[in-house]
């Protein structure tokens, strides 16, 4: 798993992973690597379990296996056995009064959290290891950096620029790269939200720049989904959907297959924008069924959410209504502040009409 993350994650000697030189012999290469992962993914989850019962396991080295785990896997289509591990190995190291082991745990369960859109648990874990004194420069960064996500999921986008600005301090004097380009990419997205779309692209290219170069040419997927996002904010439509497949594409290589639900439903609404509502019909379709395969509810929502959009302005209010109307659903439960949005998108609409046979619900 080191050889895998050290790939991915290049130049980043503060992951504190052990990194590794050439190829694993028995790997042809990181996708056949990954692969492997993938078909022992189940069997890892179990064995950090047992660390977690076993007294005097190493536990330090047992979360950074569950930590290179989640940087890898697409551990967002399956959050339960990822939190229920963490949650083991945070009660692990607290009771064996090792600081450092429940710091870093505590950390990746509040990363687990935000997954899941359990905000005020993960808000409550990243403070807690910001806190800590004895927690790994690593960790704080992290920590930093997931409460800036979660202000800015708030709309809070001053804070959420000063969070990532101190997160990326943090990484550049740790000379950790890739996580300080990712986090670049993270405050782009966030000054694009903003009305600052031109800066964001700067700031976004600086990050998809840096991680070619680690790289050998080959850039960060979720970076190229920033810039694109980016690009989009600034009215650069055309060149977001190409950023939007570069990333996509990267994406399915790797098995990440909520990332790749989420790149469809930015592209939906990117083709909305350009007023092709029948294009953005389509991606969002995708998106919400691979969405809906990951069990991302809360990442469904906003791809309802889209294509009720696209279906109103397609003038089929029907089916449009049954999706925003579940769309706002889960956002209310969620408390995501996308609700308001929905609920006057909603308000504009006819009254309800029944949806023919041939057109389902949503």
């Amino acid at each position: 798993m080191a050889w895998i993350v050290d790939v991915m994650y290049p130049g980043d000697p503060a992951l504190g992973f052990g990194t590794t030189t050439g190829a694993r012999p028995s790997f042809a290469d990181l996708d056949a690597a990954i692969a492997w992962g993938q078909a022992e993914e189940e069997g890892m989850l179990g064995c950090l379990r047992q660390i977690a019962g076993t007294p005097g396991a190493a536990l330090r080295d047992a979360v950074s296996l569950l930590d290179m785990m989640s940087l890898v896997f697409d551990f967002e289509s399956s959050p339960t056995g990822y939190e229920q591990v963490a949650e083991r190995l945070v009660t692990a190291a607290a009771e064996r009064g090792d600081r450092i082991a429940e710091a870093h745990a505590r950390r990746k369960r509040g990363e687990i959290l935000y997954a899941r859109r359990a905000a005020g648990a993960a808000a409550e874990e990243a403070r807690a290891v910001r806190e800590c004194a004895e927690a790994r420069p690593a960790d704080h960064a992290s920590a930093v950096n997931l409460l800036a996500m979660l202000a800015h999921d708030r709309r809070a986008h001053d804070e959420a620029i000063a969070l990532y600005i101190e997160a990326i301090e943090i990484w550049r004097a740790l000379g950790h790269r890739s996580e300080e380009a990712i986090c670049r990419g993270n405050l782009a997205m966030v000054l694009a939200e903003a009305g600052r779309g031109e800066e964001g692209v700067e700031v976004a290219e600086l990050a998809v720049g840096v991680t070619r170069e680690l790289g050998g040419g080959r850039p960060n997927p979720q970076i190229l989904y920033q810039l694109a996002v980016a690009l989009g904010a600034a009215g650069r439509p055309e060149e977001a959907l190409a950023g939007f497949g570069g990333s996509r594409a990267e994406f399915r290589r790797l098995g990440q297959y909520t990332w790749e639900g989420l790149t469809l439903r930015r592209m939906a609404e990117t083709y909305l924008a350009m007023g092709r509502p029948d294009r953005a019909v389509d991606h969002a379709e995708e998106a919400l069924a691979m969405l809906r395969e990951a069990d991302q509810g809360w990442m469904g929502a906003k791809a309802l959410a889209v294509l009720g959009r696209a279906l109103t302005a397609l003038g089929r209010r029907g089916r449009a209504r049954a999706c925003l109307t579940r769309a706002l659903a889960i956002m209310e439960e969620k408390g995501l502040p996308d609700a308001d949005d929905v609920r006057a998108l909603l308000s504009r609409l006819d009254p309800p009409v029944y949806c023919s046979a041939s057109e389902p619900q949503v």
